[in-house]
């Protein structure tokens, strides 16, 4: 029988059932973890953070959904697999809201958990690829980015940022202790109202690029203006993992302290947008390979 290079987490408080069931996995994967109750199995999943977890649900301490609801709140990509001795449409319910993964009956255990183990196999082997393509990626491209002397920013999907570049922290005047897990809201001028970022977070939320003039505000308090391209980058599921921002200063951008600044539009709209070139000069600066950004320049 090939074993699974996998880790899975087993929860079930009854010795007997959870013997036998370990007897079986250990046949099938390489590491194997096993808990008695909710909380001694969150303790184990946040300590080894395993691939698969297979829990009961009635058990003393904490319970199977609820060791399961705070699982996924720390790790949605993890599968959760519910074993149960009943159906009823309020377990049902309940489960659907937490994102439960699957569930087998207790009474089939014996020829269903295994199954349940090479059922999400290889979707979890197809993730992992592709996270740690991912990071190659994005590690590769941090390497390039730093070498740029455009001002680059990279957010995560909730709004903090997670990167920035040396000449975005030699313009700012910030250092990365002081930017990295913030809202780029730290940046803010004032110069723009809320309508004018409605439209920015509107159009990245159809999966659109961004490009625009803002006027923000270095950690002295001095105002620049900046020339902006802010795209999504997304993974091979379509979900949104970056946003990046890409951005070049702009001539007069000191002494802007009562300038006031009007909404600009997509490319071609307003002729002090970016042209063709400029992009081209943004996004790809020594990375021919540009669809690593899902971006196509005409």
């Amino acid at each position: 029988m090939e074993i699974f290079d996998i880790s899975v987490l087993y929860v079930e408080d009854a010795d007997i059932i959870r013997n036998a069931a370990a007897e079986m996995i250990r046949q099938k994967v390489k590491t194997l973890y096993l808990g008695k109750n909710g909380l001694e199995g969150l303790e184990l999943f946040n300590e080894f953070n395993p691939d698969i977890v297979i829990t009961d649900i009635g058990m003393p301490e904490m319970d199977g959904l609820e060791m399961s609801r705070e699982i996924k709140r720390k790790s949605p990509e993890t599968k959760i697999i519910i074993t149960t001795a009943h159906d009823d449409s309020s377990f049902l319910l309940s489960s659907i809201e937490i994102g439960i993964d699957q569930y087998i009956l207790k009474s089939s255990i014996k020829s269903q958990i295994i199954l349940a183990i090479n059922k999400w196999y290889d979707l979890i082997i197809l993730e992992k690829r592709k996270r740690a393509e991912s990071d190659f990626i994005f590690q590769m491209s941090k390497t390039i980015l730093e070498q740029s002397q455009n001002l680059v920013m990279v957010t995560n999907p909730h709004g903090l940022i997670e990167y920035v570049n040396k000449q975005f922290l030699e313009v700012t005047g910030f250092s990365e202790e002081e930017i990295i897990g913030h809202s780029p809201d730290i940046l803010k001028s004032g110069k723009h109202d809320e309508s004018y970022f409605k439209a920015m977070y509107e159009t990245l939320n159809r999966g659109e690029k961004w490009l625009g003039e803002l006027i923000n505000k270095k950690k002295t308090g001095e105002l620049f203006r900046e020339s902006a391209v802010i795209f999504p980058v997304r993974d091979s599921f379509g979900n949104t993992e970056y946003f990046v921002k890409s951005s070049v200063i702009l001539s007069g951008s000191t002494n802007m302290a009562n300038e006031s600044i009007f909404p600009v539009g997509m490319i071609g709209v307003q002729t002090s947008m970016m042209n063709k070139e400029q992009i081209a000069l943004i996004l790809k600066p020594k990375c021919p390979d540009l669809k690593v950004f899902n971006i196509t320049i005409e």
